[in-house]
């Protein structure tokens, strides 16, 4: 009996509760019995190829920093990349040798997109773009080096100058590669600020993470015995690389180094192994290097030193050598000889030459000039001559010099004999130089007033 009680009292009150919980459950202001009627099942939308659910939609990726790099197994960029990769260096720089760039593409004959946004200060810039073979760069979409095409120079760096503003740009640099060695590379350089040599001093000698100075150097002649470079590099065990862009012109130049410890140079390459003079184990206080230019325009010289202990110097200069093979001959039509021009050592290199060629002499490796050999549109009295050669030569030399008139000898850039002046008859000049193991450039000039016409020169090791 108690329980029938129960449930017929109790049942009442659950059912009331139900239906205020139902009315609830519906939305303010809706009559229970009309949203019965008008419920209806929402279709759910159609998958599409990249439909997501929005709860579990993704947000836009942010693009990863770095180079996006594309490669193509054929040389104009057409089709599908056969190789995507990033990269994450400041300036693209790849040097591939003999070698593909990656797999899935071929070793000869592909090619190679490189873009980035690239955040500047507001400036003037140099670009220099370097490959083997061809390559293209593009500035905020306009193409600005177009140089699609090989070079006589193997490797060669092209330039452009513009002023950015502050904030990212958009850099794009096309490249191919025909068959060969292949490189490229995109540097850029203020140079307002750097109008010489960037200098980059490390407080390491091995040129690791960034550097602790950075400064313009105006020419690489330091002597820092065993004090340091500047303000938060150590006296010893730090390093430096320094970089410029020269305009040459065409001939084969010289370059030398005077190092204490390490040195190593580069002109428009930068791997292990392609280096002009490399001395890495500081083995040699002097070197040399000799460096082909078969056309003029723009090469980009990278010079890497470091000191270990004991004192620190470092010294480069390059100079037009000409060729190993012959003299280089300039000749210099109506040279009046004045008095002034005696202490003028670049009394010739302010004229204009009238006319040049390259010839071998009877005496080689020596220069026997007189009058006879003059060009005929050049005559044989008032005349300027100079001759530049370069040799491999190693040890103690004596050199005799044989003139009438005026005679000037440089070897090195080093001026040691100087007899700019009238002699009235042939005089002669005996001197001695000792010379380090490697290429040393020679250059002579001469002039003729009038009467006989003789510049000689030889030399033999002793």
């Amino acid at each position: 009996m108690f329980l029938h009680r129960f449930r017929t009292q109790h049942w009442f009150l659950l059912s009331a509760i139900l239906f205020a919980g139902l009315l609830l459950l519906l939305p303010q202001g809706t009559n229970p019995s009309i949203a019965a009627e008008e419920t209806t099942t929402v279709p759910a939308p159609t998958p599409g190829p990249n439909y997501m659910p929005l709860i579990y939609r993704m947000p836009t990726p942010t693009p990863v920093p770095g180079w996006q790099i594309e490669l193509f197994n054929n040389t104009d960029l057409s089709g599908s990349p056969a190789s995507t990769m990033t990269k994450t260096y400041t300036h693209p720089a790849e040097e591939w040798g003999k070698n593909a760039p990656a797999a899935g593409v071929q070793e000869d004959g592909f090619s190679a997109r490189f873009t980035r946004d690239v955040s500047f200060d507001a400036g003037t810039y140099a670009f220099y773009l370097t490959a083997d073979d061809g390559a293209r760069l593009y500035v905020d979409g306009g193409l600005v080096i177009d140089e699609w095409h090989g070079s006589l120079r193997g490797t060669a760096t092209y330039r452009y100058e513009t002023y950015l503003s502050a904030g990212p740009h958009e850099i794009i640099v096309e490249y191919y590669d025909d068959e060969g060695e292949a490189r490229v590379r995109l540097l850029w350089l203020d140079e307002q600020t750097y109008p010489e040599w960037r200098a980059e001093y490390y407080s390491n000698p091995d040129l690791s993470g960034q550097p602790a100075l950075v400064r313009n150097e105006s020419s690489i002649g330091f002597d820092w015995g065993s004090g340091s470079p500047g303000s938060g590099i150590p006296a010893d065990y730090f390093s430096a690389r320094f970089t410029r862009a020269i305009y040459f012109s065409a001939g084969t130049r010289i370059l030398y180094t005077e190092a204490d410890d390490r040195v190593r140079v580069w002109v428009d390459k930068w791997a292990a192994g392609t280096e002009v003079i490399e001395d890495w184990d500081g083995s040699q206080r002097w070197n040399s290097g000799r460096q082909p230019m078969n056309e003029p325009g723009w090469y980009l010289v990278t010079i890497e030193y470091a000191e270990i202990t004991s004192d620190a110097m470092l010294r480069y200069f390059d100079i037009y050598g000409a060729s190993g093979g012959s003299w280089a001959v300039e000749y210099y039509d109506d040279y009046d000889w004045e008095e002034e021009d005696e202490d003028d050592v670049d009394v010739l290199a302010r004229r204009d030459v009238d006319a040049s060629e390259n010839r071998m002499y009877d005496n080689e490796p020596g220069i026997d000039l007189d009058a006879g050999d003059m060009p005929d549109d050049i005559g044989t009295d008032d005349f300027g001559v100079r001759f530049t050669r370069y040799f491999s030569l190693d040890g103690k030399y004596r050199f005799t010099a044989q003139y009438d008139d005026g005679m000037r000898v440089w070897i090195d850039g080093d001026l040691v004999m100087d007899r700019w002046k009238s002699q009235g008859r042939v005089a002669e000049k005996v001197f001695e130089r000792t010379l380090h193991d490697g290429y040393h450039v020679i250059k002579v000039e001469f002039y003729d007033g009038a009467g006989s016409a003789i510049c000689r020169l030889t030399w033999r090791k002793v």
